[in-house]
């Protein structure tokens, strides 16, 4: 973090409270790495352990030597995240000139982005009430994010996610399009738009999806791929004579299903 500036209100140490009536940061940044096995850097942070191992050892046997060992395991009922015992509330929350590196080691190739001017903003945040909390943020070359959430973070069966990319380089995203089909994305731009609700517990989605010029090289036979589809062809009647695919793509149901 480069500076913080806080408006304290009342702090309990004793009972985790928290109160504030504003916090600006400014010049902050992150990283947020997924590892191979699907933990990452935050894990942490956000959760207890819920194992714990002891190994016991017996060195003798008459007059041998022996190295026997024992693991017990103790596992608790569920998962507790200890940010849910501290009471933080911020009336105003600006967080402006933010930058984040996010790495996925899970994928053939190790895939790599940045997002640089992340400017956060929120007006009466609750840590464990519902918030409205806008994200701006530039991508790399020309691109640009926006989301907008309302919700929970105790309650995700009711919530609502708006979230905009506009003149995304899709090439960047490359490393999931080999892993997942074995073609190499060579070119194009992508403008997605995104307006999610979830009312106890049933998701209404509506995504559009508006790409130019999208384009993939050959295909890396020598790999074995989750989904084997003809993804050069799908984009060749799909592209209309603007090089334009443009797809609505509605979603529905329970989000426990």
């Amino acid at each position: 973090i480069g500076s913080l500036n806080a408006a304290i209100r009342e702090v309990d140490l004793q009972k985790g409270g928290y109160l504030f009536e504003e916090i600006s940061i400014e010049g902050y940044s992150a990283n947020f790495i997924l590892h191979k096995d699907g933990t990452s850097n935050f894990d942490q942070i956000l959760y207890n352990s819920t194992e714990v191992s002891l190994e016991t050892t017996t060195a003798s046997l008459g007059n041998n030597m022996y190295d026997v060992r024992e693991r017990v395991t103790v596992t608790t009922e569920s998962e507790e995240a200890p940010l849910r015992n501290i009471t933080l509330i911020i009336d105003k929350l600006s967080l402006n000139g933010g930058a984040l590196h996010f790495a996925d080691y899970g994928m053939n190739t190790p895939f790599e982005y940045n997002l640089r001017d992340i400017v956060i903003e929120s007006r009466a945040f609750d840590l464990n009430g519902n918030n409205n909390i806008t994200l701006r943020a530039n991508m790399p070359k020309q691109g640009y994010a926006m989301a907008q959430w309302s919700g929970s973070l105790n309650d995700f069966y009711n919530q609502s996610l708006r979230a905009m990319l506009t003149n995304i380089d899709m090439s960047d995203f490359s490393p999931y399009v080999e892993h997942y089909t074995a073609f190499p994305v060579t070119g194009g731009n992508l403008t997605f738009n995104s307006q999610n609700t979830i009312t106890n517990g049933e998701l209404r989605g509506i995504n559009s999806v508006d790409t130019y010029n999208f384009a993939v090289g050959n295909k890396d036979r020598s790999r074995k791929t989750e989904f084997n589809i003809p993804l050069k062809a799908g984009i060749f009647i799909l592209t209309d004579k603007k090089q334009h695919i443009k797809i609505d793509l509605p979603v529905s149901g329970n989000i426990d299903e």
